[in-house]
């Protein structure tokens, strides 16, 4: 297992990493494939996507819903997502994947960013300029 850092430390990326690497040999013996973690994190998507319109008053609740539904269901995604990745790169250190995707992140915060504010989105839809 990789030790933790100075970089990594607090990460919660690191920590679910080392989740996904622990319990990936009992998933695999149970059958539970790369395909599965994908549809896991699609069915996490919908759930997250109906605590928020729930939330929102969009969408009446069928069960009672959580007060942090929303923050717990954005955290299985973010779960799903990671050990996604995990499997899909078990020849990666932890550190690797944790350095990999916060850069990933960082990166991609920049361009949102960049795009909301330069205008080139308007509700939600890219905005041609040209």
């Amino acid at each position: 297992m990789t030790e933790r850092t100075m970089e990594n430390k607090d990460s919660i990326i690191y920590d679910i990493c080392m989740t996904s690497r622990r319990i990936e040999p009992y998933a695999r013996s149970q059958g539970w494939s790369i395909s599965d973690v994908l549809v896991k994190t699609m069915e996490e998507v919908g759930e997250y996507s109906e605590a928020i319109q729930i939330e929102r008053g969009k969408m009446p609740p069928h069960k009672t819903q959580e007060l942090n539904a929303p923050f717990d269901e954005a955290a299985d995604v973010y779960i799903t997502v990671i050990d996604g990745l995990c499997r899909t790169y078990p020849n990666k250190s932890l550190a690797e994947i944790t350095t990999m995707l916060e850069h990933s992140c960082r990166k991609k915060c920049t361009k949102w960013e960049s795009i909301v504010v330069s205008g080139e989105i308007n509700n939600g839809k890219e905005v041609n300029n040209s």
